[in-house]
């Protein structure tokens, strides 16, 4: 197809056709050509009586938007012209030129016979026959005035003979419906074979000629490759990392695995025998002591000395009581039921023991445990009870548990003058439990 009158249109218009506008305007119009051949819509800026195309935000849609099929070079060519790449810098004639020149087939053979006649007068002409020089010298006056070239009357020529139907170059290969491409000899490419993809939605505006070389190249694919193989590698991977957690997972319980452990009686292996592993009762740590006289007025004995029960040093000073005339006890002639030291543990422990350094001799003791100080009378059983000389014991039974323990001395050693308890050191044996 040839388009003409781009100038004389011009001039009818009065617009100078050799202005930089309307050498846009053409290119415009011919891409709208395109544009209306791939869609059947007028995007073109020359009025037309086609229907115009659709538009986006005044952007002029590509005919891949209106049309399916289009080939992205030519949808990519539209949208520079006439869409969203409208900005980018014109395109001249020549640049359109060889961007249409890989979709144009094959080019058209040169007019070379006598000007069309009317039918009916070819056929009532007789038949004549022309010189090749006259032939040559009408072919080329084809465009000169009427009066310097009379057209010949010529019987119609034969026919072209059949050819191929299918073109050797399509319009859109691959996309014509009914087209078969060449079929590719039935042999294993070379190793280095590639051949060019078309351009995908990465494809950034128009680049000149679309020839294949700003495009990715895709590798071929290998024809000689099993069907399946890859998958077959795939599970034969994860089968072998199925086999290797299955042994290792066995390996761990046959070395971990104790018969002789059980939930009851969890780390012996003496096989089979009870006795469990139990911490060792030791002294404890950073006791701190403090005096109770609930019948004491006032309730203290001597509190400023209190600190020596539980300061370490056995061979130092010692605690002790007020001098009481007549002995403390639960007798009826007893003065008060007792006098205590209440020792803070600062933790939780399980008591085994006491120990006690003592001056004089004998001192009866009740010992009590518990979760808090006491600052009465202790009420309820005690946890043991017995009497020392200077240096003695008290096993505590049970192993009950408490963060405060109260020594309850219920009798005194005889002094001069009457009854008297001077203690140096107690010491708390037992386990943390906290």
């Amino acid at each position: 197809m040839r388009v003409i009158g781009f100038g004389v249109d011009a001039a009818l218009h009065g617009i100078d056709p050799d202005t930089r506008d309307s050498q846009r305007r053409d290119r415009v119009d011919a891409v709208g050509v395109l544009y209306a051949a791939l869609t059947g819509k007028w995007a073109g800026e020359t009025l037309s009586s086609m229907p115009p195309a659709p538009r986006d935000h005044g952007r002029v849609l590509r005919p891949r938007q209106v049309r399916a099929g289009v080939p992205r070079p030519l949808d990519d060519l539209c949208d520079r012209v006439l869409g969203s790449g409208a900005d980018m810098p014109p395109l001249t004639a020549a640049e359109l030129h060889s961007a249409l020149a890989g979709f144009s087939g094959e080019p058209t053979a040169p007019l070379n016979r006598p000007s069309a006649v009317n039918e009916e007068t070819q056929a009532m002409a007789p038949p004549t026959e022309l010189e090749p020089a006259e032939a040559q010298a009408a072919s080329n006056a084809i465009g000169v005035a009427p009066d310097a070239v009379r057209p010949q009357r010529q019987r119609p020529s034969a026919p072209p003979p059949m050819q191929d139907p299918t073109p050797s170059k399509p319009l859109f290969a691959d996309e014509t419906p009914g087209y078969v491409p060449p079929q590719r000899p039935q042999q294993a490419p070379p190793a280095a074979a590639r051949r060019p993809v078309a351009p995908d939605a990465s494809y950034n505006g128009w680049q000149g000629p679309w020839t294949g070389a700003n495009v990715p190249i895709a590798e071929e694919p290998d024809y000689n490759q099993k069907p399946g193989a890859s998958w077959l590698r795939i599970a034969m991977g994860v089968a072998l990392v199925v086999l290797v957690l299955i042994a290792g997972s066995i390996a761990w319980n046959i070395i971990g695995d104790d018969p002789n452990t059980t939930a009851e009686n969890p780390g012996t292996g003496n096989n089979g025998g009870d006795t469990t592993t139990e911490a060792k009762p030791t002294p404890i740590k950073g006791i701190t002591a403090k005096d109770l006289d609930p019948h004491g007025d006032p309730p203290t004995e001597t509190p400023d000395l209190v600190d020596l029960v539980v300061d370490g040093d056995v061979n130092g000073l010692a605690w002790r009581t007020s001098r009481y005339n007549d002995q403390i006890g639960d007798s009826p002639r007893s003065l008060k039921p007792g006098i205590g030291l209440v020792l803070n543990l600062k933790g939780e422990y399980a008591i085994d023991s006491l120990k006690f350094n003592m001056i004089g001799e004998p001192t009866d003791i009740e010992i009590f445990v518990g979760d808090s100080p006491w600052s009465d009378d202790p009420s309820g059983a005690p946890a043991a009870k017995g009497s020392v000389g200077t240096e003695g014991e008290i096993k505590v039974d049970g192993a009950p548990e408490g963060s405060y323990v109260l020594v309850w001395m219920t009798g005194l050693p005889q002094v001069d003058g009457g009854y008297r308890a001077e203690v140096k050191e107690v010491q708390v044996l037992g386990t943390s439990v906290s």
